[in-house]
């Protein structure tokens, strides 16, 4: 690790100073093998990685790629080394890759870049070195050569500053501890390609071994100017949870995903994998709402190459990689298991652990983290680079074993739990800075909140502090409890969940980060049935959401009581709070003033409540429209009628349009009267002060609710006192309902109170008693049996009770009861089944 360390602080001074000569609109990017890997065919790669594989190979440069190809084969193919030591005032430090023997390499940046810089080690023995490069548009670009060493140098340099610079070596061996035969090399660019071609290779084979030569040299880390784009900042901010929303990260529990709230350990299950596998390496997309996972501890790991998506916009679990090989990422003996995940700027990271499963520790092998590039239009798979490795044993032990990895800000967070050498290694994927830090806490899963707070999240959870050190850890507690020895798989990145919203106008949700808004459970909701989004659904009509906790939404009666039903479901075991609101002063907001509350027991069955509102102040306009909000929620979570908006973790919220009602003030109507005249019905009102213009509509109903006109007429002339009278010569069937709409001159039309005329025929049901103070019972007379429906309504329309009733051949009796806030008065009790409806009256006494 001191030597990491070491390597840390090298890297930092050259990138400093490379900056410096970065142009406007590039900044400085490296590749640092100490971070990579480079496969090769033989050792622990054998049977894993093939010689096509190997000659192709794409290394993250900054948020873009370098694609390294050449034409060495099996054990000319050296891979990550560090037997070459001799480094001062070469371009690259630490770790670097090792070539034998003649061949091509080619480095190709995906966008030009500038000032190139890398330097070729141990070039000796009478080997040539070619150098050529280009642009993205093929114009040969000019190559500036450095040698080191001074006098001792074995190179010399041909055509320096040219298109086609190279070197060539004495015969002479050189020390790997020498800088006597290292090149720097210098493209200022712009470049795309850069071409080494190594030639007359010599080898030393007899003598002192420290005098022989098997023709090895070496590739330095290499850096230049990019253009390519800055990681984002915040990336994870889409997810910022509302005001007292935790925020949540995910977390796999053998094989179910929970979310977590990182802050009090509480964890809430969401779903389940029918597969019955341990899920682990779990990475989730916040903005297309993705949670990719691979499975662990199966039978044949080696087997198992497979990435799973479960798609949280429809609940749906498909395969996403079917084999992470054909995209061109390796596996070993683990497979894609006991590995690590991560979800970044729109690229899926997934690490592969390099260790054996079996005994060995001296495989050589690199454990990898391959950036996954997605297509954006069609969500697939594109291709895997590589954007992180390190050892994963060394001869003696296994020095690396996930944890887990998250990435924040272009930074790769590796949490290494290996026994024998447990670390925390941040790699910053631009600059190519490794630091490398010895935590003081076991190293378990990783979770990135909204903010970018790194949490170790195992059976407990910890805030991570950045270096070597974890807060105070909380243990998760599940809902439902987790299940028996309990397996934590992978922690993921920030999750904020579905929720309700309601949907009125955007007014009645003034602040965007606390609107009325409730995370889901099965045992609280309104109504039959509850839908959840990821955002407000806002509706001028307040109809952007299937809402039914208030079935018929009734109309809102003007200088009046007003009273609605409303269906909730809580059996959740303890009581539940049912809040409502109606804007009574149609400001566009929702206040304290204009709520109720209701106090809703447990139960295994849904209920109807009542909401009464006893004379409400008002300023609505005849035939306005305005919003009703109704909200429930677990009464211990404290919501009053002054909490409109903001969040709760439980229950629904829905939000109605209705309309608003108008009725004649006495002192304009001085009487609206109904009478029989025989079999005809004479209906008279009288008017005070009346205007020129008034206009009056004469409507009357079989039931009360459904409304035909009578008979229209108009005022010509002024006067303090008129009366008028109309016939209706042709009443319905036992009961006509009589109404008087008055329209005033200059728009504003009012109504009067209702009047009823019978006509008995054969009855179907029977009040009684009638009057009555507070129980009664309604007996209903049915040839077949079947269903009816009993509703109360007042004589201004507003229903105040609905109840299904049973019948049976004959005449069956139905208790019921009117709400204890329903005033004294007369009220319109409809009876209807598939057959008939009738309509009584019925005296509520007090």
């Amino acid at each position: 690790m001191q030597r990491l360390l070491r390597l840390f602080l090298a890297v930092m001074v050259f990138s400093s100073q490379a900056n410096a000569q970065c142009v406007a609109g590039y900044s400085q990017a490296q590749l640092n093998w100490d971070a990579m890997d480079f496969l090769k065919t033989t050792g622990g790669y054998a049977t894993y990685v093939t010689t096509a594989r190997s000659q192709t190979q794409k290394f993250a440069f900054a948020s873009e790629s370098v694609t390294i190809t050449h034409n060495y084969t099996g054990s000319a193919i050296g891979g990550i080394s560090t037997a070459h030591t001799g480094e001062t005032g070469a371009f690259g430090t630490g770790a670097d890759v090792q070539f034998s023997g003649n061949g091509t390499i080619t480095l190709t940046f995906k966008t030009d870049v500038r000032n190139v810089k890398f330097s070729l080690f141990d070039i000796d023995v009478n080997q040539r070195v070619s150098f050529t490069a280009a642009n993205s548009l093929g114009v040969a670009q000019t190559i500036g050569l450095g040698v080191l060493g001074g006098a001792s140098t074995v190179l010399t340099v041909s055509n320096n500053n040219a298109i086609n610079a190279r070197v060539d070596a004495s015969g002479s061996a050189v020390a790997s501890t020498s800088v006597n035969g290292t090149v720097n090399v210098t493209v200022a660019g712009p470049v795309k390609v850069v071409t080494i071609v190594v030639t007359n290779t010599g080898t030393i084979t007899s003598g002192p071994s420290s005098g022989q030569e098997p023709g090895a040299f070496w590739l330095s880390d290499v850096s230049a100017c990019t253009s390519a784009a800055a990681f984002p900042v915040n990336y994870f901010a889409t997810a910022k949870p509302f005001t007292n929303q935790p925020g949540y990260v995910l977390m796999s529990m053998n094989d179910q995903i929970y979310q977590v709230d990182p802050v009090t350990g509480k964890a809430k299950w969401i779903f389940t994998d029918p597969a019955g596998q341990n899920i682990n390496s779990c990475a989730y997309d916040p903005y297309k709402k993705i949670l990719y996972y691979t499975y662990s501890l199966t039978a044949t790991p080696a087997n198992d190459k497979k990435v799973m998506k479960y798609d949280f916009n429809n609940g749906t679990i498909s395969t996403y990689i079917a084999d992470v090989t054909t995209i061109g990422i390796p596996t070993y003996e683990s497979g894609v298991e006991s590995g690590s995940a991560a979800f970044f700027n729109g690229n899926l990271y997934l690490g592969i652990e390099g260790y054996s499963t079996g005994n060995s520790v001296s495989t050589g092998r690199k454990t990898t983290v391959w950036r996954i590039d997605i297509d954006s239009l069609t969500g697939n798979a594109t291709s895997a680079i590589m954007a992180f490795g390190l050892a994963s044993d060394n001869g003696a032990n296994k020095i690396h074993d996930w944890g887990d990895i998250a990435v924040y800000n272009g930074v790769i967070y590796d949490f290494d739990g290996a026994v024998a050498q447990p670390n925390i290694n941040q790699y910053n994927m631009f600059t190519g800075a490794l630091t490398v830090y010895t935590p003081t806490f076991t190293a378990n899963q990783t979770g990135v909140d909204y903010a970018g707070n790194i949490y170790n999240v195992g059976t407990s959870v910890s805030l991570y502090n950045g270096t070597t050190g974890a807060g105070t850890a909380k243990v998760i507690v599940g809902t439902p409890a987790f299940p028996a020895s309990p397996s934590v798989g992978d922690a993921t990145e920030a999750f904020k969940p579905k929720a309700d919203f309601g949907d009125a106008p955007a007014t009645y949700d003034p602040n965007v980060d606390a609107p009325a808004v409730h995370e889901l459970v099965t045992t609280l909701r309104l109504g039959g049935a509850v839908t959840d989004e990821w955002t407000k659904n806002t509706s001028l009509l307040a109809n952007g959401d299937a809402d039914d906790g208030m079935p018929t939404p009734t109309i809102l009666i003007n200088n009046s009581n007003y009273l609605t039903n409303v269906v909730v479901f809580n059996n959740t075991g303890a009581n539940a709070t049912l809040a409502a609101w109606v804007d009574f002063n149609n400001n566009g907001t929702f206040e304290a003033s204009e709520g109720i509350t209701q106090t809703v027991p447990s139960s295994n069955s849904a209920q109807t409540i009542q909401l009464f509102w006893p004379n409400p102040s008002t300023t609505l306009a005849a035939y306005s429209y305005t919003f009703v909000r109704l909200r429930v929620t677990s009464t211990s979570n404290g919501m009053t009628a002054a909490n409109p908006t903001g969040y709760y973790n439980n229950g629904e919220v829905e939000d109605y349009r209705v309309q608003v009602n108008a009725f004649l003030l006495p002192s304009e109507l001085l009487a609206f009267n109904a009478r029989k005249d025989g079999a005809r019905a004479r209906i008279e009102w009288s008017i005070a002060d009346e205007q020129p213009g008034t206009g009056y509509i004469l409507q009357r109903s079989p039931d009360g609710l459904r409304w035909e006109e009578l008979q229209r007429s108009q005022a010509t002339t002024a006067a303090q006192q008129r009366a008028y009278v109309a016939i209706d010569t042709r009443p319905f069937d036992e009961v006509s309902y009589y109404r008087l709409q008055v329209r005033k001159p200059g728009g504003q039309h009012l109504w009067s109170s209702i009047r009823e005329l019978h006509w008995p025929v054969g009855s179907l049901f029977t009040i009684r008693p009638n009057p009555v103070y507070n129980d009664a019972r309604v007996d209903v007379t049915s040839a077949a049996g079947g269903r009816a429906m009993l509703r109360i309504y007042t004589e201004t329309g507003a229903m105040v009770l609905e109840q299904e009733l049973k019948l049976t051949p004959g005449t069956s009796s139905h208790p019921f009861r009117l709400p204890a806030v329903v005033p004294a008065g007369t009220y319109l009790v409809l009876v209807e089944d598939d057959r008939q409806r009738q309509v009584q009256r019925l005296l509520l006494r007090r």
